[in-house]
This record gives C-alpha cells, sequence and structure tokens, in this order.
C-alpha cells in the first residue's frame, strides 16, 4: 500500500506548502506531471520525487491535497516538514497534508483538533520547545473487491392468464450513502476519502445514484423478474487509532488499533465497506423459475432497504473478483 502517482499543479501552492516544496529544500530529483479523474471530477497533480520524499499535489476545484511518502517514522521527523508542524499549529497544513509511512504501512492524517485555529498564546519564554501534534493513524489493509449478482429488485410479474404475454417497465431513481467514519470530520473526511482510494489502488465512494428504466417482456404463461448486479469494495482488517507526537516519538506502539466495520453486526467481518465506481448497478430480465424471488419480502425495495442489504440478505449471491 502507498499513495499511487497517476496525478498535476495547475496553481501555485500557498506560502506554507511552497515552504516545503522547491528544490532548495528538499533537492528535487524528478517531476511528473499528469491528470487522474475521481468520482466524474478531473484532478491536476504534480509528482516530486526528492531526496527527502515522494511528494504529490492534487490541485481541484481550487483546493489542493498533498500527499507525502516517507520511508519510515525516522524520516518523517527529521524532515524539514516535520520540522515546521511542530513549530506551531498550522491548520492550512492540517487540511492539506497527508502521511504515509512505508515500513510502518499506515496513513497518517491530521486529527480535527489540529485543523481550528490555535487559540493558544504562544509565550517567548516557551522558546523552541516542540509542541504535541495529534492525527488519526490507519492500515487499510488489502482491499477486496466484490459484486453482488443477481439480487432481485422488483416484484414477479406474470402472464399466465394473457396468451399474449406482458411486459411491464421498472424505474429507478435512488440515492445512497453508506456509513463510514475514518475518525475525521467534514470537508477532511471527503478529502480523506480520495486520498484513501489513491492509497488503496481503487475507485470507491460512500454515496453511489443510480437512474434509469429497463423494460422486460414475459412470454407466454411465463414469469419476469428484475435482477441487479452491483459491486462494493471492502477492507476486512482495515484498522485505526488516534496516535500523538510527543517526546520525539509518534508513539505508535501505544494504545489499541480498532476496528472501522459496519454497524450492522451481521457485516462487521466485512470492515469498512464501499460502493466500487468500476462496477455500477447494472440491470436484466430474469425468467427462468429456479431464479425467481417471487414472495413478499424476498426481494430487495431499492428505494426503502439499506444499500447493504445485498451483502446480507443474499450472501449466497457475492462473487469476489
Amino acid at each position: 500500500m502507498k499513495f499511487t502517482k497517476p496525478i498535476v499543479f495547475s496553481a501555485l501552492l500557498s506560502c506554507c506548502a511552497t515552504a516545503f516544496i522547491n528544490s532548495t529544500t528538499y533537492g528535487i530529483l524528478e517531476e511528473d506531471t499528469q491528470s487522474y479523474e475521481f468520482e466524474g471530477m478531473t484532478y491536476s497533480t504534480i509528482d516530486i520525487t526528492s531526496y527527502d520524499n515522494d511528494t504529490i499535489v492534487y490541485s481541484f476545484a481550487g483546493r489542493e491535497i498533498i500527499t507525502l511518502d516517507y520511508n519510515n517514522e525516522k524520516a518523517l521527523l527529521s524532515s524539514p516538514f516535520w520540522k515546521e508542524v511542530v513549530k506551531k499549529k498550522d491548520p492550512d497544513i492540517a487540511n492539506k497534508y497527508y502521511i504515509y509511512l512505508k515500513k510502518e504501512q499506515v496513513i497518517l492524517a491530521f486529527a480535527d483538533s489540529e485543523r481550528l485555529p490555535d487559540k493558544e498564546k504562544r509565550f517567548p519564554s516557551r522558546g523552541n520547545k516542540e509542541r504535541k501534534v495529534d492525527l488519526v493513524a490507519i492500515n487499510t489493509g488489502a482491499p477486496h473487491k466484490l459484486k453482488a449478482k443477481r439480487i432481485p429488485i422488483s416484484p414477479c410479474v406474470s402472464s399466465k392468464q394473457s396468451s399474449s404475454g406482458a411486459s411491464f417497465t421498472q424505474s429507478h431513481n435512488w440515492s445512497k450513502s453508506l456509513s463510514l467514519s475514518f475518525g475525521i470530520s467534514g470537508q477532511a473526511k471527503s478529502d480523506y476519502l480520495f486520498v484513501f482510494n489513491l492509497s488503496a489502488g481503487i475507485r470507491g465512494a460512500i454515496s453511489l445514484s443510480s437512474t434509469g428504466s429497463i423494460t422486460c417482456t414475459a412470454g407466454p404463461g411465463k414469469t419476469v423478474q428484475v435482477f441487479g448486479s452491483i459491486g462494493y469494495v471492502t477492507f476486512p482488517n482495515i484498522v485505526q487509532k488516534e496516535v500523538r507526537y510527543a517526546h520525539k516519538s509518534l508513539n505508535l506502539k501505544d494504545g489499541t488499533w480498532k476496528k472501522i466495520k459496519d454497524t450492522k453486526p451481521t457485516l462487521a467481518n466485512f470492515g469498512a465497506i464501499l460502493f466500487d465506481l468500476e462496477n455500477p448497478p447494472s440491470y436484466s430480465c430474469v425468467d427462468d423459475p429456479k431464479l425467481l424471488r417471487c414472495g413478499r419480502g424476498e426481494y430487495v425495495n431499492q428505494m426503502n432497504d439499506d444499500p447493504t442489504t445485498p451483502l446480507e440478505k443474499f450472501p449466497n449471491q457475492l462473487e469476489y473478483y
């Protein structure tokens, strides 16, 4: 797991970011400019390889996200970047920067408290004493991709009383959201999801919308039903914990890792669940009597049911890929 480097620098960095990313500070070895699309938006980046770390700057919608790859905790704590972090609290840094430690295999995000203005008055008598820094550490583990296939999503329509058959149109217009907490909130949660996708090499989302219709025809004496398929990305081994930099250490060995999982006990083994944007919902007409699920409560009500219902209700219809 590491930050992938697919993405361009289209706007000037802020004063603070510029201070960290330049040839004087790091000694730039290589720059690579590319473009990348995520959830229908094109992001611009510059990928900077230096003596200090690998840095990628993502620019979009007037904002920036900056990811920093370090070999280990020691490399991070001895870096020019971290020396700036411990000098004083800076929400601009906390809201932009995400860190990956290769040896420890963790992503570090600044905690919500670091993203707020510093109300503390720093006195000259404190000199150059380092401050404590609060972060959230996450180890995603390996992602698993799976598809819920042949999920009944409509009532059955029969033409048993008709010699000419029957047809019906099933429309869908819904928007669903999954419940997922990374220990950070607000805009930072959305930004972290973007970073999360990059680190895992996936295209996942916590919300998904689907609009359209399908018309099915039942031949004379037959019954037809609409079935759907939808893709998910799960992280069964994902864990997180709060860490605090103090006494020259991130103290990553302190505290207990907590598993990130769905609130439903029946889905706990899936860990964190995202929609797989590479496998959006698809629909088909089915008239095989062996597959039909016509009884009340046997099919998924797309408008009202939880978006994880296919995982919970049809475990035998799941296909890993």
